[in-house]
């Protein structure tokens, strides 16, 4: 079998087992240009994902006889998301997955049974482990969650925290359809034990609880994975209070167009605000609330009743006066800017009008906090997160590598070696250039157990 037909084999090998052993990578968006990285076309390392458009309308029975003007109801392109892919370099987030793997002449001679047990299998389950982490990475961008940390989610309290998250994204308006249940192996007892008392329709919920494969129970696809996160909370000290924006005094606003000094400006998904005061630390993946801004309908704008909940995104090591907290999503108020005087931001979030310096904020719905460890299990939407992969270029000259390609979900790996002289042995590698980021994460919900 010749070098070339060797590698190509482990490469298509490889990726159709990483194909099958992903749980979230499957699940996500993966919109990404299929002419990425070819010659004439290559776009340095990173992709843009966009946000889906919002609009307003004006209700003739509400608002009578107001005139149609055209701010922001015609604004069709949100800000995108930018998904840096491969190595990165410095300043950004892309990651290269690569496993090394030592080979010596004679396995050139294996046969394929024996290359697909002792390279494919091994490496597309380190492969499909390392992608699915950094997805179920993006429960950090995640502002919904059913729960509290630090208590466990036992019996049938463990099946209601999904039923919940499944009703909060029917109060926000997420699609109905293709909703995606990920929980961890210690949920999966709780949940097979407690529904073992029901009649199964179909052996769906048998199925998934005992084989761990997806089906479908109460309108969504049920899955375990091992690759879930766990998060421990900060710990909040004293009452934390907001402050506008630029460290100055003042409401702060949110919106697309959003203006004045006190401002804060939507950047792709997430924004930065500044905090009047407080003590404690805050950890990337912490929840917060601004007292008196509760979560609206993303169509209707109506109020859900409850606070909106923010995720932090970047860690506070000490939180004090004047310290900038970036959370996502980003933060639309009804107000695009200080100068509005209606509701006027199709992409409004939460029921306020502005947030002004001294506001109370909740760290995980109370005024102090202590640290917490909990189990991101996730609900989602595909469009919740996103995926980008991309094709690795076959450079000139390096005739001892192949690339794998999949046709139906764009899936690409490259496998490469290089032949050292003195002892025979031939250094191979597998590498995925990817990328991740949280796209529409309104679209999701953290079950915490």
């Amino acid at each position: 079998m010749a070098n070339y037909e060797t590698l190509t084999w482990i490469a298509n090998g490889c990726l159709s087992r990483f194909k099958n052993n992903t749980t979230m990578v499957g699940k996500v968006n993966r919109d990404t240009d299929d002419e990425f990285g070819r010659k004439g076309r290559k776009i340095g390392n990173v992709f843009y994902f966009r946000r889906s458009p919002q609009y307003l309308s004006i209700s003739s029975t509400t608002n009578a006889g107001q005139a149609v003007t055209f701010s922001n109801y015609e604004y069709t392109e949100p800000d995108s998301i930018p998904i840096y892919v491969g190595s990165g370099g410095t300043g950004t987030a892309g990651t290269n997955l690569t496993v090394p793997i030592m080979m010596y002449e004679q396995d050139q001679l294996l046969k394929f049974d024996d290359v697909d047990t002792r390279i494919n299998k091994p490496v597309a389950e380190q492969l499909a482990t390392d992608a699915d982490r950094l997805v179920t990475g993006l429960y950090k961008f995640v502002a919904n969650y059913v729960g509290t940390p630090g208590v466990p989610l036992t019996g049938g309290s463990a099946y209601k925290a999904f039923l919940q998250a499944k009703a909060i994204l029917n109060k926000l308006g997420a699609p109905k359809e293709n909703r995606f249940v990920i929980f961890d192996p210690d949920l999966e007892v709780e949940l097979a034990d407690y529904l073992k008392q029901f009649q199964n329709p179909a052996g769906k919920i048998s199925e998934v609880f005992n084989t761990g494969t997806l089906t479908e129970a109460a309108g969504m696809r049920w899955a375990m994975s091992q690759d879930l996160q766990l998060h421990t909370t900060g710990a909040v000290t004293t009452q934390m209070t907001s402050k506008g924006g630029n460290n100055t005094a003042g409401t702060i606003y949110g919106g697309i167009n959003a203006s004045g000094s006190a401002a804060v400006v939507p950047v792709g998904n997430t924004s930065t605000f500044n905090l009047a005061a407080g003590a404690g630390t805050l950890t990337a993946g912490d929840i917060i609330q601004f007292v008196g801004s509760n979560a609206v309908n993303l169509r209707t704008k109506q109020s859900l009743g409850y606070l909106r909940p923010y995720a932090v995104t970047t860690a506070q090591g000490t939180v004090a006066a004047a310290a900038s907290v970036v959370v996502s999503p980003s933060i639309e108020t009804a107000y695009v800017s200080s100068s509005s005087s209606a509701t006027d931001n199709p992409y409004m979030n939460m029921s306020s009008t502005g947030i002004t310096t001294g506001t109370n904020m909740l760290a995980w719905g109370g005024a102090t906090t202590t640290a917490k460890t909990a189990m991101q299990n996730l609900v989602f939407c595909p469009d919740a997160f996103a995926f980008a992969n991309v094709k690795l270029p076959l450079f000139d000259g390096l005739h001892m590598a192949a690339r794998a390609t999949d046709p139906d979900t764009g899936l690409s790996l490259r496998v490469s070696q290089a032949w050292n002289i003195d002892n025979t042995q031939l250094k191979t590698r597998m590498d995925m250039a990817v990328g991740v980021a949280g796209l529409e994460v309104d679209q999701a919900v953290r079950v915490l157990s």
